[in-house]
């Protein structure tokens, strides 16, 4: 997580309180907000095998659920305690909601950098590949960049697999949803281990 980004973070949640709702093992009704406004609230929901979070930034379903694995994980709270700030991991156990990845120029730019070192390429295809494709150009579509992609050649240089180069990032959205379910995951445990003593 970014410096920056983080410490928005805390700025944005820096008022909020912990209401339970709900808890009954599993079953939690979670609500985070600031006491006299409603600025980037939002709710925790579980569920065994599921977790949602809801709010004023946005809306995102889990789902522990793969195709490798049959069973569902019952409790997704220590999933989210135990695996840290991993978006692409939780990108992958997103079953609802709003998108998590958009297109990166910056992702494409380091996919072709690297396909290049892959390949070995001499100054000549680097400098061709710098003027036609990295240099001055902004491609605001996925589809535009791997249309560029495609259809560049230098010699017998073609770019291979484009289709299964990932050319995204996380949204700024996505990424604070994360950040706000550790967070609460965090306000929760607390409050708990308070009850405890």
């Amino acid at each position: 997580m970014s410096d920056k980004a983080a410490a928005r973070f805390a700025e944005d949640v820096a008022e909020h309180e912990l209401e339970i709702i709900l808890d009954q093992g599993v079953h939690r009704h979670l609500r985070f907000k600031a006491p006299d406004h409603s600025f980037y609230w939002f709710e925790i929901v579980t569920w065994p095998g599921s977790l949602v979070i809801r709010g004023d930034v946005s809306d995102h379903a889990f789902s522990q659920q793969t195709t490798y694995m049959l069973s569902l994980a019952e409790d997704m709270l220590p999933y989210f305690r135990g695996n840290g700030f991993n978006p692409s991991y939780w990108a992958q156990k997103v079953r609802g909601g709003e998108a998590v990845t958009r297109f990166s120029s910056d992702a494409f730019r380091r996919q072709v950098v690297e396909e290049l070192k892959t390949y070995g390429a001499d100054s000549k295809l680097t400098a061709a590949v710098r003027e036609e494709l990295l240099e001055g150009f902004s491609f605001g579509t996925e589809e535009a960049a791997r249309e560029a992609l495609d259809s560049f050649s230098f010699g017998d240089f073609r770019f291979h697999d484009i289709f299964e180069w990932d050319l995204t990032e996380p949204t700024p959205q996505f990424l604070w949803c994360l950040r706000a379910i550790l967070w609460g995951i965090a306000r929760y445990d607390e409050t708990k281990a308070g009850e405890d003593e």
